[in-house]
């Protein structure tokens, strides 16, 4: 039984982990982008039957790249991207 809660947490802090490193690139992807000039990106959702509402209605959705900031991504395991005015793919 100890077993299985340690490998229960360990699966835990891996998954925090992974969504923690995911957000810090996406922060410094749109950073950068908004440092080169870009102002705003296209949302991308990949669809499928487990997509959330959030992601569902923003696919094609332009948003200022200061909001996605604080935004973007809604969720964990979210597999959207944003394309900036400039073409460029943030994840």
């Amino acid at each position: 039984m100890f077993n299985d809660v340690l490998s229960q947490q360990k699966r835990r802090v891996d998954m925090y982990a992974t969504e923690t490193y995911k957000k810090a690139k996406i922060v410094g992807s749109l950073s950068k982008a908004i440092q080169q000039g870009s102002k705003y990106g296209i949302w991308v959702a990949h669809i499928t039957n487990a997509s959330c509402e959030i992601c569902i209605n923003n696919n094609g959705k332009q948003f200022s790249l200061q909001s996605l900031l604080k935004e973007f991504p809604p969720h964990i395991n979210c597999n959207c991207n944003i394309v900036t005015d400039k073409g460029v793919s943030i994840l």
